[in-house]
Order: C-alpha cells, then structure tokens, then sequence
C-alpha cells in the first residue's frame, strides 16, 4: 500500500507555515526509487529490499560469487564441490575453478624489480629427497570425480633460478596459506580466465574444454620456503 503525502495546507497563520515547511522537508527525503532492489511501502513503515549479491548499478547482473570447497588442486585450477554454509551440505560433482593468474604454474619467469627469474615446477618425476616430497598425499579426485588410476602427484614446490638454464637456484618456493583439503574457496563465473582442461569425449579421444570460474584472490601467494 502506497503512503502518499498530503496536501499543503491552506491559510496564511503560522501553524500552516510552519507544517507547509515541514512537508517539503519531508517530501525532499521520500526514497523514490531503489537500485538493484525494490521500494516496500505499508502502513507499519517502509522497506528496502536488495537482490542478492547486487551490484548497486542498473543494467547489471547479479553476483555469480558463490563458495566451495577445494578437493584437489592442478597445475593452473581447483577441483571443488559446492558448499552450503549454513546447511553443512557439500555437493557430489565436481567444479572446475581457474586459480588466481600469480599462483599458477604457467608462469615460467617474471621480471621483477629489473632483475629476471626463471620457475620450475616439479611433477611425481622429479628426483624426490626427504626434503622435497610431493604435497603430502593431498592428490584428491580425479577430473572424473573418482579417485581410481595412479596418484596425481602435485608438488608443493617451485624453484626461482636467476639464469635461463636453470643452474643459479635463488630460492624455493611455497605457496602460503598452504592447500588444504576441505578449504573454502569464493570464486565466480568469468569467460576469459585462460585456463584449459583436459576431459574425455570418448573412449580414445580428449578435448580442451575452458574453465569458466575464478577464484576470489584469498591472500594466498608464492613465498620463500626455509
């Protein structure tokens, strides 16, 4: 039900100044329209209520932000599995999601500062000795959404070398926060991510298909492994 104002009050005495005053004041303030929501007015008051995840500008699309929980992690993407919060239901699916462009293995050297570094990243090849084994046995679900086959050995690890044949190692590197099964990652949809996969279109046959979900960055970055 629509609260409309009154109308001005006739007569020149004091009283009806003053009221005519304060009926523009409050007509001035009266919320005409709401972007990115709808205008709710009863005798009990008015409400303001906002589409999910609006993005306060008209013409646009609502939010696809949403959350999930990570299940294993490739070289430039995250396998995950929707996650409800508030109901504690994952869903049996798996979700595809792009990491965010500094924390992928594509990147093969930078400059950085004016100086140049080169990264290698290890795969189940790499000569392991104690101290640089593979991530822990956290290989999670296959693409498939099983876990049949040969493990998927992910290294923790990348190398900084600063000479192109990768002879001059600077540094080891981890990312921080470290993956972790079950971590709750925020991503949403974007058609440009660069990111590939490989599936099965067949029984010999493989195909690329993009990954079209970006994950929000989470503070997560490469950092100097003591």
């Amino acid at each position: 039900m629509a609260m409309n104002f009154p109308d001005r009050i006739r007569g020149g005495n004091r009283a009806a100044s003053w009221l005519n005053r304060l009926l523009e004041a409050a007509s001035a303030c009266r919320i005409k329209s709401v972007v990115g929501g709808q205008l709710i007015q009863s005798t009990d008051g008015v409400s303001l209520v906002f589409d999910s995840f609006a993005r306060g500008s008209a013409g646009r699309s609502a939010s696809t932000l949403r959350v999930y929980r990570l299940k294993a992690v490739r070289e430039d993407y995250l396998v995950c599995r929707t996650w409800d919060p508030w109901l504690l239901e994952e869903g049996t699916e798996n979700v595809f999601i792009a990491k965010m462009p500094k924390l992928r293995h594509s990147i093969l050297s930078e400059t950085i500062e004016g100086r140049e570094f080169f990264y290698d990243y290890p795969d189940d090849e790499f000569p392991w000795d104690t101290d640089l084994d593979p991530l822990g046995g956290f290989t999670g679900l296959n693409d498939d959404g099983t876990t049949d086959g040969d493990p998927q050995y992910l290294s923790r690890y990348r190398f900084a070398y600063t000479d192109a044949e990768r002879e001059d190692l600077f540094e080891r590197q981890v990312v921080v926060p470290e993956w972790l099964e079950d971590d709750e990652i925020y991503a949403e949809e974007c058609s440009v991510t660069g990111v590939t996969r490989t599936t099965n279109v067949g029984e010999e046959d493989e195909a690329e298909v993009r990954v079209t979900l970006l994950m929000r960055d989470d503070g997560r970055a490469w950092a100097r492994h003591a």
